[in-house]
């Protein structure tokens, strides 16, 4: 497959939804939403895409041509909707080849040029509010830690900051996962992080219209690129803007056991990448006691929140450890209001 260059391209260039779901069934979501970004130009880094029946002779090719080849490579899995694939970090093609010769069983194939990823995001967008959560480090199904959020609605920017610090999940010289602690972001950090969503704005608001409500998952690295690598389909999420302050803490299934049923509930389950049992089975136990409602600290977009609302389990966010900032409209032009303008004139130009 040939590199796409990292720049806008019109809306009509968008493949139809019905197309895109039969990439997710022949070749599972992750290669069909990193194809999508592809076409947009929205990878941020030299990307090369095979699915299963290529030959390992292209794949070749294709890995020799890559502007990674002095920094290394990311290879990364799809196959339907299959969570925590075999991924690895290689230096050389030949490592590459190895590792998907040992590993690609019916796989597709997702290589991008190796970069380190500074900080992680999630942006839901359903057409009235913008709501993007930032998180240091790599952000995946374990992740714990509590982000910040930034809200546009009417034209105004909310920002909740958390006040604490926090432990970012990290990849060192060696490719060997690592934590290390960092200082909560300021406001003017955050409101730049949905700053740098603008030359996107475009782009999202034409990919929301075909999966509306947009929720997508994009990282930045240590350049200050932006590469989004994914999309999820889990319907409209509801939106609080305020908590408690007191909570009945659930760890797992015995604190359920203790709920006095007065309290709010906090989910706060941890979890790891490779072991999610307790996960499942808190939820399990949360929806066999008809608990309709609770809320969380690590973000009503992470892992956690959409497994909770797939049992029927209404998520908020809590906002106990954050500080507050509002940004009224007249202060601040919105950029979903700049994206709209944006696409509309895209679509008034393609209908003359």
């Amino acid at each position: 497959m040939e590199r796409f260059p990292n720049k806008p391209i019109e809306s009509e260039s968008i493949e139809p939804a019905a197309e895109i779901e039969s990439d997710v069934e022949k070749f599972g979501t992750k290669f069909a939403v990193q194809k999508l970004f592809y076409k947009l130009g929205m990878c941020g880094i030299d990307t090369r895409l095979f699915e299963p029946e290529t030959s390992i002779d292209e794949i070749e090719k294709n890995l020799g041509e890559m502007e990674a080849t002095d920094r290394g490579f990311t290879i990364r899995f799809s196959y339907k909707n299959a969570l925590n694939l075999p991924r690895g970090f290689f230096k050389t093609p030949q490592e590459c080849l190895d590792f998907i010769k040992k590993e690609r069983k019916d796989y597709a194939v997702i290589v991008q040029e190796y970069t380190r990823l500074v900080n992680s995001f999630e942006l839901y967008d359903d057409g009235n509010v913008s709501y993007l959560q930032a998180l240091a480090g790599i952000w995946e199904v374990d992740a714990t830690e509590a982000p910040d959020i930034v809200q546009e609605k009417d034209g105004a920017l909310t920002i909740w900051r958390f006040r604490q610090p926090r432990e970012a999940k990290l990849i060192n010289d060696e490719n060997k996962f690592y934590k290390e602690k960092r200082d909560p972001f300021t406001f003017a950090q955050l409101k730049e992080f949905y700053k740098k969503l603008e030359p996107y704005k475009d782009r999202l608001e034409v990919v929301r219209k075909t999966f509306n409500p947009l929720f997508c998952h994009f990282y930045e690295d240590d350049q200050g690129r932006l590469c989004f690598i994914n999309l999820r389909n889990v319907g409209g999420v509801p939106i609080n803007e305020g908590s408690p302050s007191a909570f009945h803490v659930v760890k797992g299934i015995s604190d359920i056991e203790t709920w006095d049923g007065n309290l709010p509930i906090l989910f706060d389950v941890q979890t790891e990448r490779d072991d999610d049992a307790p996960l499942f089975e808190t939820i399990k136990a949360l929806h066999n006691k008809e608990i309709k409602s609770v809320f969380v600290n690590y973000g009503i977009l992470s892992h956690p929140a959409i497994l909770l609302r797939e049992a029927g389990v209404q998520v908020q966010q809590s906002y106990q450890f954050y500080e507050k900032q509002v940004i009224p409209a007249k202060d601040e032009i919105g950029l979903r209001e700049k994206a709209i303008s944006i696409t509309d004139k895209i679509n008034n130009q393609l209908n003359k």
